[in-house]
């Protein structure tokens, strides 16, 4: 007959004794610290009482009114209660010295010295006198005795929030209380009101008493107990366990150790597992666990074998996915607000990629200052080669989108060039817009792509019916065509790929374009990210418990208010003997726009340095011309000027500023004149694009 392992289990005796031995030790704890507790509070409460009735109710009301003067008249002074917090050193001694004439006052002496008789007769921590302001919702100190770091008059706390209301309604006297802090350590700590004849408060009394020594005397009443409860407790385990260690320890060890043994028992295939050697025969439940253990080694063993061949494949698989995901994910623009300089328009895009790695990618950058490209591609296929070859036509695209140039010339080039390196046999659907900022006039080509969303301002969102070319990199030299339509402020258009129209269901219905179109629709009022996360919202409620298939990817445009262009150019040969007419130009334009002296003055310092700069060393030894143009901006109002040349390529602003905390001797030669530009100008930039240096400088006038 078996005996049940349950009989020979003494666990319960483990755990009874423990929980009993934890109970017993901070019952006894809670019992001690308690008691000490109560009669701190009880202490500080009285001394605090005591305290609010003998001090001289005269000095208290003639200090409260003095401190209450300076700090009322500094407060309307400021228009508000000062920001302590923002206090420096010199803003406190500043502050202090408003009030250094109270600590002469006979009355705060008097105070002062009683209430240091008082801290040192009762052997306590602080003892001080403040007030309560409640129109700054300020406590302020009027005499502080403490032992150490006294607080000057006028020096104050927030009124905690746990007292506000009580004190509005008159209660200044609070249950005592015990607060633990790194600096003062634990602190029993009261308060009692003071009142003048007519019972009003005039001030309130507060002692702070040191319980360290309590809390210490504790803790090592706690260190005891737990100790002499410990060993009684480790008595009686060592009992329990030696009992248990010759019927159930000595069988599990041997169990254990065969078991930790498997892993290198597989790598000596010819020698014999221990697990395979076990023989126990204890009669009960440790005997069954042994032959299940020697059933459970076969049964591994054959799986070990189909597992690691499986493992094997997906990690490769896992690890091109990874990838593809990081590479598609850098690559795509996703800090909002993208352009928050710009006023003219509002731009919001995202993509959600499925667990399987696609290729959906969107883009949007400005071509030049007044133009703004946005684009919508998906290619075909999953994994590595889709990922990157989405890399190689998102760069293509956006480099050969270019100011003035066609876009179905644009698309018609990146065909060729994604058609000669497509060795997988992908191909690219896209879809991409240029909007003119200044005149609402939008470009667009599309590639075999799902047709946009236009909402006209005050209307509802459309599908807008263009003629779709052929896809990308799927034949050799095809032909696009573009479009344009004009765009209004306030006008929208949404742009997607295939992943939001065919997302799924558990019952495998597609989303569709009327249910895009609805939620469109009720969201057209609300800015372009909104109306993303609330498509997103929409496509998750309807998909449910569905797996994903596709990347969903989306992207928003909100043409907001046209762009201020009136654009002045002048081109001339860079050469030094044409700067003052450059000058002269600039001077001109900016005249004409209502600048200011200052703002001229620095734009034609600016002027000066760049135009020489440009004229000396773009095209040395040879020359060649330099392009001017000025612009006005509007919110805020603003000159923007541009410089153009084809010469050498150079970013002025990646020279690092001189120290100009050395003297003009110990400085570096070379770069005080474009750091004072750019410490002058509110905004400067550089590109070097279609072999042009361009630099750009903003100044708000």
């Amino acid at each position: 007959m078996k005996i049940s392992l349950k009989l020979k289990a003494v666990a319960v005796v483990l755990i009874f004794t423990m929980v009993l031995s934890v109970s017993i030790v901070l019952i006894s704890y809670n019992t001690y610290i308690n008691a000490f507790t109560a009669h701190y509070e009880s202490l500080a409460a009285s001394i605090a009482k005591s305290t609010a009735t003998v001090v001289d109710r005269e000095y208290v009301k003639t200090l409260s009114s003095e401190v209450l003067k300076v700090y009322h008249r500094i407060c309307d002074e400021n228009g508000s209660t000062p920001d302590f917090e923002a206090f420096s050193d010199s803003d406190w001694e500043s502050y202090y010295a408003e009030f250094e004439y109270i600590t002469e006052r006979p009355e705060y002496k008097e105070l002062l010295n009683l209430l240091g008789k008082l801290r040192e007769d009762h052997d306590i921590v602080s003892l001080y006198i403040g007030y309560t302001d409640l129109e700054t919702m300020k406590d302020l100190y009027l005499v502080d005795a403490s032992a150490e770091e006294q607080c000057l008059p006028g020096d104050c706390d927030d009124i905690q929030e746990e007292h506000i209301e009580q004190v509005k309604a008159g209660n200044y006297e609070f249950p005592a209380f015990i607060t633990n802090y790194e600096k003062y350590g634990w602190l029993c700590s009261a308060s009692a009101p003071i009142v003048d004849e007519d019972g009003n408060v005039i001030g309130v009394a507060l002692v702070d008493i040191s319980m360290n020594h309590i809390m210490r005397d504790g803790r090592n009443f706690l260190y005891t107990l737990a100790a002499i409860t410990a060993i009684m407790a480790l008595i009686m385990i060592l009992l329990i366990v030696f009992l248990i260690s010759k019927t159930m320890l000595e069988p599990i060890n041997k169990l254990s150790s065969a078991t930790s043994s498997f892993v290198s028992g597989k790598k000596e295939s010819d020698r014999e597992s221990e697990i395979s050697k076990l023989n126990i025969k204890t009669g009960d439940e440790i005997e069954n666990l042994s032959e299940s253990i020697k059933k459970m080694e076969n049964d591994l063993n054959t799986y070990i074998t189909e597992l690691t061949e499986i493992t094997s494949e997906k990690e490769r698989i896992g690890a091109e996915l990874d990838v593809a995901k990081h590479i598609q994910s850098s690559m795509l623009p996703c800090i909002f607000p993208a352009f928050p300089e710009r006023q003219e328009f509002d731009i919001y895009a995202s993509m959600t990629p499925a667990k399987e790695v696609g290729g959906d990618f969107y883009d949007f950058f400005m071509v030049d200052d007044r133009h703004l490209a946005i684009v919508m591609a998906d290619v075909s296929g999953k994994g590595v080669p889709a990922a990157l070859f989405m890399v190689i036509a998102k760069t293509l695209i956006k480099d050969h989108t270019t100011p003035d140039r066609n876009l179905g010339e644009v698309f018609t080039t990146v065909n060729n060039l994604l058609y000669e390196s497509n060795s997988e046999g992908l191909f690219v659907t896209a879809f991409e817009g240029v909007l003119d900022l200044a005149t609402g006039e939008f470009n667009f080509v599309n590639a075999g792509h799902e047709i946009p969303y236009i909402c006209k301002a005050g209307q509802s969102f459309e599908p807008y019916k263009i003629r779709a070319g052929f896809v990308l990199a799927g034949m050799e030299d095809m032909r696009y065509k573009s479009g344009s339509i004009v765009l209004e402020e306030g006008d929208k258009i949404f742009q997607y790929t295939d992943g939001v129209t065919e997302a799924t269901n558990p019952s495998n219905e597609l989303y569709g374009s009327e249910r895009l179109c609805r939620v469109l629709n009720e969201n057209s009022k609300k800015t372009p990210c909104e109306i993303l996360e609330e498509v997103k919202k929409n496509i998750d409620e309807f998909a449910g418990e569905a797996d994903q298939f596709d990347d969903i990817t989306m992207l928003c445009l909100e043409y907001k208010k046209r762009m201020d262009t009136e654009m002045k150019e002048l081109s001339v040969s860079a050469k030094i003997e044409n700067l003052s007419a450059v000058t002269a130009f600039v001077e001109s334009a900016v005249d004409e726009y209502g600048c200011s002296m200052k703002a001229k003055t620095q734009i034609s310092i600016a002027v000066d340095e760049i135009f020489s700069n440009i004229a000396r060393y773009a095209y040395a030894p040879g020359t060649g011309d330099v392009t001017v143009r000025v612009g006005m901006t509007e919110n805020p109002k603003s000159v923007t000027i541009t410089f153009t040349d084809s010469g050498i390529p150079y970013d002025p602003l990646e020279k690092s500023d001189p120290d100009t905390t050395l003297s003009a001797e110990e400085r570096e030669i070379g770069g005080l004149g474009i750091y004072i530009v750019k410490n002058s100008m509110d905004e400067m930039n550089y590109e070097y694009k279609n072999g042009l240096n361009i630099l750009r400088m903003r100044k708000k006038i």
